[in-house]
């Protein structure tokens, strides 16, 4: 873990922090632009989102779901969207590890162990791609019922997006304690 968490302060800095937003927000703009088969889905599911963007949905909601998909709405996700999906949680967790590493060399020692809170954004990424590996052996094992793999996949839902949203809490209340001392620190010189 330690290897892990140094690498991404090595590689930490703006312009690398810069280019995986770009690239998670290029991927997003794929799934969202008109190319995309995500508003068909969405029709198709009268109105739901896609699994992945659904984190407390059970596997009754799942199979619901994939019977108004059809076949066409199936094929669909496995062929457009679960490609795009393979960049999207590498780019998501290297942006978050690298702008946690980025504030948090700020605020803590070189050597302290807080800097082991740039890994949050691994376990989401872990929890992504299980996530999509699960979608994906479901979709593809449809219409045979795998309802323990559906109730496992909302688990992984679930992390990815608790995950994501704790390293995103972990940036902002650290850039709230930098600005704090920032605060201080100004108001202190000019007293």
């Amino acid at each position: 873990m330690n290897y892990l968490s140094q690498q991404f302060q090595k590689i930490a800095s703006w312009k690398t922090a810069v280019f995986f937003l770009a690239l998670m927000l290029g991927c997003l703009a794929i799934i969202a632009s008109p190319w995309s088969p995500a508003e068909t889905l969405r029709e198709l599911a009268k109105g739901l989102d896609i699994p992945d963007a659904q984190p407390l949905r059970t596997s009754a909601a799942l199979y619901g779901q994939l019977n108004a998909y059809g076949a066409e709405g199936i094929h669909l996700y496995l062929a457009k969207i679960s490609l795009v999906d393979c960049f999207i949680p590498i780019a998501q967790a290297l942006f978050l590890a690298i702008v946690i590493s980025l504030v948090l060399r700020n605020l803590v020692a070189s050597n302290s162990k807080l800097l082991w809170l740039n890994l949050i954004p691994v376990v989401a990424l872990l929890g992504d791609y299980a996530e999509n590996l699960s979608l994906i052996v479901i979709m593809q094992s449809y219409p045979k019922p795998l309802v323990w793999l559906a109730d496992l996949a909302m688990y992984f839902t679930l992390t990815k997006f608790v995950f994501s949203l704790l390293g995103l809490a972990i940036i902002l209340l650290s850039l709230l304690i930098l600005g704090a001392k920032s605060l201080t620190g100004s108001s202190a010189a000019r007293a």
